[in-house]
């Protein structure tokens, strides 16, 4: 197989959004950048994806997030 090149993307987070991701990454034995890196590859459905339902939920969170994205409620 191939080796992928990864490439590194940064996101604005408040301090309380980035200390409880730690701490739900830290329940599932994970860094933060390992479970955002996960939804990433979900989301795009890459083949690092976790399958076919984390694909779907994925897709089923983004449909509901455009809604308030396309509506001025995002920010």
């Amino acid at each position: 197989m191939e080796r992928q090149i990864m490439k590194r993307i940064y996101v604005s987070i408040t301090v309380e959004e980035k200390e409880r991701l730690a701490g739900i990454a830290a329940e599932h034995e994970a860094t933060p950048g390992e479970l955002l890196a996960a939804f990433v590859a979900d989301i795009t459905c890459s083949d690092r994806s976790g399958g076919g339902d984390e694909r779907m939920y994925a897709d089923d969170w983004l449909n509901r997030q455009a809604y308030r994205w396309f509506n001025g409620k995002m920010g």
